[in-house]
Parts: C-alpha cells; sequence; structure tokens
C-alpha cells in the first residue's frame, strides 16, 4: 500500500495519503498506512493517524465509511468534523479528500489524501478515484480470500498428522 499511495502523491501531485481498514470488532476504521512526501514536516500528524480510530460519521475517513460515497474538504481547518485539524495545521496540510474502498455496498476501507494548498472539489478526479477504490477492495477481498484458504489447508494438514500420527500408535 505504501507505493500505491505513493504514486498517488506523486500523479496527482498530493503531500500525504492514508489508508484505513474497517475493522468489524469493534467497528471503527483504523489506519493500516500512511505516506508522505519528504518535503512534509507530517511526524504529529502521522502519529496521531496511526493512533486514531473513527465510528461511522466521525472525521473524514467516519463520514465516507458511513455514506460510501467520496468526500472533498477545501480547509480541514474549517471543517467541523475534522478532529485531526491542530495537527493538519502543525503539518501544513489544507485540501483534503477521501474515497471508499468498497465492493457492491460493503465499505472495506477508506482512502484519504491531502495537501498543502487549498484546491477546489473536482468529481472527475473523485469518480476516477472511486473505480480505483473499487479496485483496490477486489485485491484486498482477494488477499483476504487466500489467507483463508491457507489458514484452512494449514488447519487440515495439522489435523491430518495427527490422524496419522493416532494411527502409528500400538493397540
Amino acid at each position: 500500500m505504501p507505493k500505491i499511495l505513493r504514486a498517488v502523491c506523486d500523479l496527482a501531485v498530493l503531500d500525504l495519503g492514508a489508508l484505513w481498514l474497517v475493522n468489524e470488532h469493534p467497528a471503527v476504521l483504523s489506519c493500516a498506512d500512511i505516506w508522505h512526501q519528504p518535503s512534509v514536516e507530517a511526524v504529529g500528524f502521522s502519529r496521531v493517524t496511526m493512533q486514531t480510530v473513527f465510528p461511522r460519521g466521525l472525521g473524514l475517513p467516519g463520514r465516507v465509511w458511513a455514506n460510501g460515497e467520496p468526500a472533498w474538504i477545501l480547509n480541514v481547518m474549517q471543517d467541523a468534523n475534522f478532529p485531526r485539524a491542530p495537527f493538519a495545521a502543525q503539518a501544513n496540510l489544507h485540501g483534503a479528500f477521501a474515497f471508499p474502498i468498497r465492493i457492491k455496498e460493503k465499505v472495506l476501507g477508506v482512502i484519504e489524501f491531502f495537501s498543502r494548498e487549498f484546491r477546489r472539489p473536482d468529481d472527475d478526479l473523485l469518480q476516477v478515484f472511486v473505480t480505483v477504490g473499487s479496485q483496490i477492495a477486489q485485491f484486498i477481498e482477494r488477499k483476504q480470500a487466500e489467507a483463508k484458504v491457507h489458514t484452512y489447508a494449514e488447519e487440515l494438514e495439522l489435523k491430518n498428522r495427527g490422524l496419522d500420527a493416532a494411527k502409528s500408535l500400538p493397540p
């Protein structure tokens, strides 16, 4: 994911990107990864982002999770629903947008990006990222399914070893 965040930041001239994933129990978003341009002093913002969890509706990631739609903030310092504003101010981050990582109606996570500039909403850009979010969701779902298959195969192998060991015991 850091490579994807960096590539998007480089291509779209953005300063910081973060990946948030849904945790089922408890139902919150937590930051799984973050990347920023070397020229951005974002130690405090990065630290608080990695330590923060958001329920549905709270903060930029929580609002995207709640409605399943992308969101754009012209200036995070003036957004009443952006609890990390003091840390964004320290990093000189102003503009932000986020989009869901979803398959059909199920949101698996959110990706958010920030810039030091005040940027006007760009609906075309957001729609491109909605498509990107869908592709990332398919990748995540496939990786989760592969992990489940791998775990099941390991459990089955251990079970079979136990049966083979039991067969070799004297009566």
